[in-house]
């Protein structure tokens, strides 16, 4: 009997949005950890090559073990394999210092297998590493993973059908001889496995009974494909797609439509049930064991045709079912991955030994072992219907072989080609998309104020369509189109078109490259493919449309002498002009008013659809929903890192995937110097595209001790070599150079705290110059305390004048003019004069108090200026 695990049943019934997550590697080249510690390749080979130097320049805070391995990870097994390691140990402590090291490779990794050399390393990469340890009393060896500072770099190696046959080194047998002779004119093939299978072809009948297909799926021959499905046992991407005619519901409590057995005839990933009521459930195996599902809480029709995909990604599951040209999204999150193994026991189309069937049909069943993006389907039917939306997806997908799609720029070009072609036609219908960011709070505060320049100047593009008014360049293309088609002068015509190319109009550039191809110059009347081709291509870079397609077709096919092909720079020249596309504008100027309007679900989803067709704008903006939205930040990582695949990405994404992997090196310790990398990586892009923010990030990050790009202090003037003052120096000036000069900004405040504390460095290393210094800080103090001692004096000199003036005019004089205080002269007066001679010492030693504080604020005054003149000095 068949064993039914017992599980956990989930209803849904909204509808969610699935997100994957783009990743990639690079190798970190230095690496720094504890303060003194610093080991990095001075010089390091490319590739894989016996014999090879790498230098390594290191410093150890005290006495060290350092050492430079080289790991191999074979195809055949999961662990590392060390084929070269020397170590040795350095006591010079806080000192900068070189060893150069020669590399010495197996020779298993050079050749390829044979008869004669049957044991060889079939490498999936060779990672050259070094790193330092500290030394203890009683510790044992150090290793790479135990050490405190550790870098590494993953070298080229040459694939294995390119390696050359070793020849034989001893003698060999009379049956191996014989073997070669037989073989060695043969021509290996190997076998086509596809990962995209057709379980059903032709339309099968159901009864609704226990009678169902069963299909079995065999493991990969090739190792690769093998090795990539073992690794999806645990992480799956998988998709199964299924055609079904209902003439009834279930008879029972469950009918399946596809379920999978394994080989302990137990119920495993995935289960596609029909319920008693028209419902599906989806049921799956998790990594831990236990078997769980969820109900879609959709009621299928019955008599009709209904399409079932369901799309399994590592915990995610979806479910999408179409009928009457219209689809319904019904989608769970598991709390664990799903377990997923094929080639475990057997799948079976309808009902088997332990569950009925449907009654009613299945139509055609696909199933893709290694998935497919669930948008596939629906993107390839608006394409072949001349959809734009449709079409740019699909050459964005192809472009960066993202979500399923296989990478291949041809493919990108025929659709970009199309929508190109559609969008030089929909001149009466354009809207030029809007660059207007919502992360940028200053462009939305100024849109929001409709009485703005800038408000006024979006409305009149999305009414006028973003015409252009060019004057007289206009004229001289109206006068050559008169010349041309009413008059048939086609000199007249070429002159007026040449007067407006040589004017900057783009038009005008076309209209010479069409005289050009269709033979119609006059000074050269017959066809000139190769000006045809120039005029196209200058008048493609001011975007004209029309011109970028025809560029695009000689670039694409390289059938033109002196154009190599180059299909790349041909989907990056059409993907530029198609999203000029009025669709495209349109689409992204009713999602900039909603959101402006404070509908943020509709925003999300015009944002979504223009996202989708690989719009830089539109993906930063969606992530930026997403997180408004509090949405799962899947979702900000998907679009994110969507926007960073662009050819010329916005420094804000850039910034944004920057942060993500600086913030997440600190969670993550055992990747953390990749996740730096990474970071660096994304601050060297945003900075090379002019962002202030980048270079200060940088500047932040070299002051913490890591290394910067070599492309990065080149577009600074600066090297490797310099010290890290003087390339924090030039980063910051050129950062000061782009910002706002009236304006504090970070970098200003960071540039003026290095230069003064260059300056005061320079004053330290002068004997006068630091004696200056000092004698500034006394100053200081002087000031201090001098200035509100003169204060307190003043005030002490005023009261003490009050009272002399008060007791000069006490005095009463009697009507008959006699004074009495003179009368009283000689009993008191002596008293009067010697307290008057005690006041006047009193007052000139307070006077010479204050002569003397003047003299000294004088003075400290004359020193602070003397300083900050050597400041100013060292500044400028």
């Amino acid at each position: 009997m068949l064993a039914v695990h017992t599980f956990r049943l989930h209803f849904i019934d909204i509808s969610i949005f699935h997100f994957t997550q783009g990743q990639a590697t690079s190798s970190s080249q230095s690496g720094e950890s504890l303060p003194g510690n610093f080991i990095g390749f001075d010089s390091a080979p490319d590739k894989v090559v016996d014999g090879t130097v790498v230098r390594v320049r290191y410093r150890c805070s005290r006495r060290c073990q350092l050492a430079v391995e080289v790991v191999v990870v074979s195809t055949l097994k999961k662990t590392d394999l060390v084929v070269f390691r020397r170590k040795w140990i350095s006591s010079a402590a806080r000192v900068y210092r070189f060893q150069q090291v020669r590399l010495s490779f197996p020779p298993s990794i050079f050749s390829k297998h044979s008869l004669f050399n049957k044991r060889i390393a079939e490498a999936e990469n060779v990672t050259l590493r070094a790193w330092l340890d500290h030394l203890h009393d009683g510790s044992g060896a150090g290793t790479y993973h135990g050490s405190i500072v550790r870098i590494y770099k993953v070298l080229q190696i040459m694939p294995l059908s390119k390696r050359p046959t070793k020849p034989p080194t001893e003698c060999i047998s009379w049956s191996t001889r014989l073997m070669w002779q037989m073989t060695r004119n043969g021509i290996h093939q190997c076998p086509h496995e596809p990962d995209v299978i057709d379980m059903l072809k032709f339309p099968l009948a159901s009864t609704g009974e226990h009678f169902g297909l069963v299909r079995r799926f065999q493991p990969f021959i090739d190792r690769a494909l093998e090795r990539a499905r073992l690794h999806a046992v645990t992480q799956p991407s998988v998709t199964v797609s299924v055609w079904i005619y209902l003439l009834k519901w279930c008879h029972k409590n469950l009918c399946g439509i596809i379920h999978h057995v394994d080989g302990k005839n137990l119920y495993d990933s995935v289960l596609m049930q029909l319920t008693d009521t028209g419902d599906v459930i989806i049921q799956t195996r998790v990594t831990t064991g236990e078997d769980e599902a969820f109900r879609a809480g959709v009621v299928l029709p019955l008599w009709k045709w209904i399409r079932l995909d369901c799309y399994i990604q590592d915990s995610k599951v979806r479910l999408n079912v179409t009928w009457d040209e219209k689809t319904r999204i019904y989608a769970y999150k598991f709390q664990d991955s799903v377990h997923y193994d094929d080639t475990d026991g057997y799948f079976v189309i309808g009902g088997g030994k332990y569950m009925p069937g449907i009654h009613g049909y299945f139509g055609p069943i696909r199933y893709y072992r290694f998935g497919t993006d669930e948008g596939h389907i629906y993107s390839l039917i608006g394409a072949s219907g001349d959809n734009r939306f449709a079409l740019m997806h699909a050459g964005y997908k192809h472009t960066q072989g993202i979500d399923g799609f296989p990478k291949d720029v041809d493919m990108a070009y025929s659709y970009y080609s199309n929508v190109g072609a559609q969008s030089s036609t929909d001149s009466s219908k354009q809207y030029t998309p809007e660059h207007i960011y919502l992360s940028n709070r200053e462009d939305l505060n100024t849109l929001r104020d409709q009485t703005s320049d800038v408000f006024e100047y979006v409305k009149f593009r999305a009414a006028e369509g973003d015409v252009k008014f060019q004057g007289s360049v206009d004229a001289l293309n109206g006068l050559g189109w008169y010349h041309d088609s009413i008059l048939k002068d086609h000199k007249t015509a070429m002159k007026y078109f040449k007067q407006a190319a040589l004017n900057g109009s783009d038009d005008g550039m076309f209209n010479l490259g069409i005289y050009h191809l269709n033979g119609k110059n006059p000074d050269s009347p017959w066809r000139n493919e190769t000006a045809a081709f120039q005029q196209f291509l200058n008048a493609s870079r001011f975007g004209h449309v029309a011109a970028a397609v025809e560029a695009a077709w000689y670039l694409s096919t390289g059938n033109l002498e002196g154009v190599s092909q180059d299909a790349e720079r041909a989907v990056i020249m059409l993907k530029k002009v198609c999203e000029q596309n009025g669709h495209l504008g349109f689409m992204i100027r009713e999602a900039l008013q909603a959101y402006l309007q404070g509908s943020r679900q509709e925003a999300f989803v015009k944002y979504v659809l223009a996202a989708e067709t690989g719009l830089g704008l539109a993906q930063s903006n969606i992530a930026h929903l997403c997180e408004e939205l509090n949405l799962s930040y899947d979702c900000q990582w998907r679009y994110h890192n969507y926007s960073i695949l662009n050819y010329a990405p916005h420094p804000s994404a850039l910034l944004k995937m920057g942060d993500h992997y600086y913030y997440s090196s600190s969670t993550r310790k055992e990747d953390s110097l990749f996740l730096v990398g990474r970071a660096i990586s994304m601050y060297s892009r945003a900075a090379l595209a002019g962002s202030p923010q980048g270079m200060y990030n940088l500047v932040i990050l070299a002051q913490r001790g890591y290394v910067l790009p070599l492309r990065v202090l080149s577009l600074f003037n600066v090297t490797r070599h310099d010290e890290t003052e003087i390339q924090v120096e030039k980063i910051l000036k050129r950062c000061v150079e782009i910002e706002d000069e009236d304006a504090v900004t970070p970098c200003s405040l960071a540039l003026l705290g290095v230069q003064m504390g260059k300056a005061l460095r320079k004053m330290s290393q002068n004997g006068a110059q630091l004696l200056l210094a000092y004698a500034s800080l006394l100053s200081v103090f002087v000031i201090i305390v001098i200035v509100p001692l003169q204060i307190c004096l003043g005030q002490r000199d005023s009261s003490c004048r009050v009272i002399e003036l008060r007791s000069r005019t006490s005095s009463v004089i009697r009507g008959d003019g006699v004074n009495l205080n003179r009368v009283q002269d000689g009993i008191t007066g002596g008293t009067y004069r010697a307290a008057g001679n005690l006041w006047l010492t009193t007052l000139n030693g307070e006077r010479w108090l204050r002569q003397a504080g003047d003299l000294a604020v004088t003075l400290s005054g004359v020193c602070l200026c003397a300083l900050w003149t050597t400041l100013l000095y060292h500044l400028l």
